[in-house]
């Protein structure tokens, strides 16, 4: 895993030759050879949203405006590790992965799994 770092535009910047840029890490996995890229669930239960799901979301709830690169980056890595089940941890209205489970401490957000995460144990079996 290499480290670039990747300049982001912002508006609210301010004035002067370097305004509007900052740096952030962006990690960037290498594969390796033998690594072949599986479905992360065979029977298909395991779908994470596509980008349209995210924009509809995004119309309903304003707090997902600019979070699809991180929902992208995520679903990439579940999809390096292909596993059977997934648990998100607060994913509030929009999770990534809709037929995984969901942990939260509040029931409006209708988590799969209604517990507080800073509460331990989960109530989660291995």
């Amino acid at each position: 895993m290499t480290t670039d770092y990747a300049p982001i535009h912002r508006r609210d910047a301010g004035t002067g030759p370097l305004a509007g840029l900052i740096r952030r890490p962006e990690l960037r996995h290498e594969r390796r050879t033998n690594f072949e890229l599986r479905p992360i669930d065979p029977q298909g239960s395991l779908c994470p949203i596509t980008h349209l799901e995210y924009r509809r979301a995004r119309e309903q709830h304003r707090y997902l405006k600019g979070c699809w690169a991180h929902y992208r980056e995520a679903i990439a890595m579940a999809q390096r590790l292909a596993p059977h089940r997934v648990l998100e941890i607060g994913c509030r209205y929009t999770p990534l992965f809709p037929g995984g489970d969901r942990l939260d401490y509040m029931a409006e957000f209708r988590p799969t799994i209604l517990h507080d995460a800073t509460v331990a144990p989960w109530p989660v079996a291995d």
